[in-house]
């Protein structure tokens, strides 16, 4: 679980589900985040995706400022 904060708006809690998490690869991974930012109803906004090394989030809108945060469950 991880925390979002849009444009400066509220904090949106951003949950993959340990059972979304059992990937073949990296690719997957990005899509199950995916998934977990659309239902957080924040994927307008925010994506993920696989850069080579590792798991990016990026703003859709250079616009778009946010930063993340861990929740400790």
């Amino acid at each position: 679980m991880f925390s979002l904060i849009i444009d400066g708006g509220a904090s949106v809690d951003v949950t993959v589900p340990e059972s979304a998490t059992y990937n073949w690869t990296m690719g997957d991974l990005a899509a199950d985040v995916n998934n977990a930012l659309t239902a957080a109803g924040v994927s307008d906004k925010i994506e993920a995706y696989f850069d080579g090394s590792r798991i990016v989030l990026r703003a859709k809108s250079a616009a778009t400022t946010f930063s993340i945060s861990a929740v400790d469950p």
